[in-house]
C-alpha cells in the first residue's frame, strides 16, 4: 500500500504544474487516468522505464479540445505541453541504477511500485493502471518526440516539476538539452537549447551561437553558427534542400544538397524561391531577381526586376521590355 500511496504522490506532484492552469471535472477522463508506465526490453542488462508524460498531455488536451466545442479557444492552449518524459533505468535484480529529466535521486525511487524485473523482456509494454497492451516497436509514435527510434531529449531541468516548453521559449538561457540512447549513453551532452529531427534524415541543433546539423551517425553536416534554416520540399512531399541564413544578415549563405549530401555557399540573397519544375531557385537581392541551379550555381544573372510562371511552366523573368524564359526540366530529378 505504501507503494501505491508514494507513486501517486509522484504522479501528482510531477504533473501538478500543467493542471495547475484549469479546473478539471475527472470524471470526463475516465480513458486517460494518468501518464502510462513504458517497459523496454533488456539490454545489456539494463531495462528503460519510461513515464509517458508527453503523450498524456497530448490524449488530455485532445479531451479538452472536445469538450470545449464549440468554444473558438480551445482549453488545451491553456494545459501546457511539457518538456517531455522521465526515464529510469533498472538491473535484473529491480535496482534503479540510473534517472533522467526528474528532480528525483536514485535513492528517491527504489521502492516505486514498478512491474517485477522480469516483466515483459522481449517487447515494449504499454502498462496503464486498467489495461495492459503490448507494441512491437514503434516508439515515435508513444513518445511524440520527432526523434527517431532509440534516441530520447535530456534536459538540464525536471521536465515536469519545473518547466514546461512556453518556459523554455520564454527563457531558454536557463535550458539545455542533450541526446540520450536506449542504452543510457549521453550520445549529445546537455549544452544545447534545442535539439530535433528533420524529415527522419537528419538533426537540427542550436546552441546560443545559432544553427547547424548532423546525420543520423551524429558527424557534423553543416556545423553551428547560422542565424536561421529553412528546409525545401519538393512537389511530392520529400526533403531536397537545407538553406541556411548568415548570422548578423537577412541573407542566405549556405545551401545543402541532400541527395548530394553537398553544401554550396551563397551570396546573402534575400529570398530564394524553389520552383519544383526546374529544380532550381528563383533568387532575389536587392531587387533583382536571377535563377540558381541545384548546385549553387547562378545560370541567370540577378539582373531582372521581376519574374513569374507561365501557364507552361516556363519561368519567365522581365526587365522593361526585356524577357527571358527558361524551360522546365524534361525530367524533374532532384540533382
Amino acid at each position: 500500500m505504501n507503494r501505491i500511496i508514494f507513486l501517486l504522490v509522484f504522479v501528482l506532484i510531477s504533473f501538478s504544474q500543467i493542471l495547475s492552469q484549469q479546473v478539471i471535472d475527472s470524471s470526463r477522463f475516465t480513458d486517460v487516468p494518468g501518464p502510462d508506465t513504458l517497459y523496454f526490453p533488456y539490454r545489456n542488462g539494463e531495462q528503460l522505464i519510461t513515464i509517458d508524460y508527453i503523450n498524456f498531455y497530448e490524449s488530455l488536451a485532445g479531451q479538452l479540445d472536445f469538450d470545449a466545442a464549440p468554444l473558438s479557444v480551445p482549453r488545451s492552449a491553456h494545459a501546457y505541453r511539457p518538456l517531455g518524459n522521465t526515464y529510469f533505468f533498472r538491473d535484473t535484480s529491480g535496482q534503479i541504477t540510473r534517472i533522467f529529466n526528474t528532480s528525483l535521486a536514485v535513492s528517491d525511487v527504489q521502492k516505486m511500485p514498478f512491474r517485477p524485473s522480469g516483466f515483459i523482456t522481449n517487447q515494449i509494454t504499454h502498462n496503464r493502471p486498467h489495461q495492459n497492451k503490448l507494441y512491437n516497436g514503434n516508439t515515435t509514435r508513444m513518445h511524440r518526440q520527432n526523434l527517431p527510434d532509440g534516441y530520447y531529449r535530456i534536459f538540464n531541468s525536471d521536465v515536469v516539476d519545473n518547466k514546461t516548453e512556453d518556459e523554455v521559449l520564454a527563457n531558454r538561457r536557463d535550458i539545455r538539452c542533450g541526446l540520450m540512447d536506449s542504452l543510457g549513453n549521453l550520445v549529445l551532452p546537455v549544452d544545447y537549447v534545442q535539439i530535433f529531427m528533420l524529415d527522419n534524415k537528419f538533426f537540427v541543433y542550436k546552441k546560443t551561437k545559432g544553427w547547424g546539423m548532423l546525420n543520423r551517425q551524429l558527424d557534423t553536416i553543416i556545423p553551428i553558427g547560422y542565424r536561421e534554416f529553412m528546409p525545401k520540399y519538393s512537389e511530392r512531399g520529400e526533403l531536397i534542400f537545407v538553406l541556411f541564413k548568415v548570422i548578423n544578415t537577412q541573407g542566405y549563405g549556405l545551401l545543402f544538397n541532400v541527395k548530394t549530401q553537398k553544401t554550396y555557399h551563397l551570396d546573402g540573397y534575400q529570398n530564394m524561391y524553389y520552383i519544383d519544375t526546374h529544380n532550381a531557385f528563383v533568387i532575389h537581392k536587392s531587387k533583382k531577381y536571377g535563377l540558381l541551379d541545384s548546385k549553387g550555381n547562378i545560370t541567370i544573372p540577378l539582373k531582372y526586376s521581376g519574374f513569374k510562371i507561365g501557364s507552361d511552366n516556363k519561368v519567365i523573368f522581365s526587365k522593361g521590355t526585356e524577357k527571358r524564359e527558361v524551360e522546365p526540366l524534361k525530367t524533374n530529378l532532384t540533382n
